[in-house]
């Protein structure tokens, strides 16, 4: 198939000139606008999944840290039969609820 000139330009001006048409309409332009705010909305949510993550992962390494401590003075084994009968005292190191959490099924 052979490209002219000519009709290469016809072409570039028609596929300009749908854009700017495009580009006008109100309700392409609103859905242009809500696509955005989709996406800001989508990197928004990731980063505070990643903010999650990460305070999520430092609470896990205190938490092991803490119980390997414990057990290391304590014998294997320590850190859970001490807070089975001691839940108040965990819920205060590991925040309210932590016990109901971490323990129970």
């Amino acid at each position: 198939m052979k490209c002219t000139a000519p009709g290469l330009a016809l072409a570039i001006c028609a596929l300009t000139c749908a854009g700017a048409a495009r580009a006008q309409d109100p309700t392409y332009a609103q859905q242009q606008q809500d696509y955005q705010a989709q996406q800001q909305q989508y990197q928004s949510a990731q980063t505070e999944y990643q903010r999650q993550q990460t305070i999520y992962g430092h609470r896990v390494a205190g938490y092991e840290r803490a119980r390997a401590a414990y057990d290391a003075e304590h014998g294997e084994g320590s850190f859970f039969r001490y807070y089975n009968v001691h839940p108040r005292e965990y819920d205060e190191l590991y925040g309210p609820g932590a016990y109901g959490r971490d323990f129970e099924p």
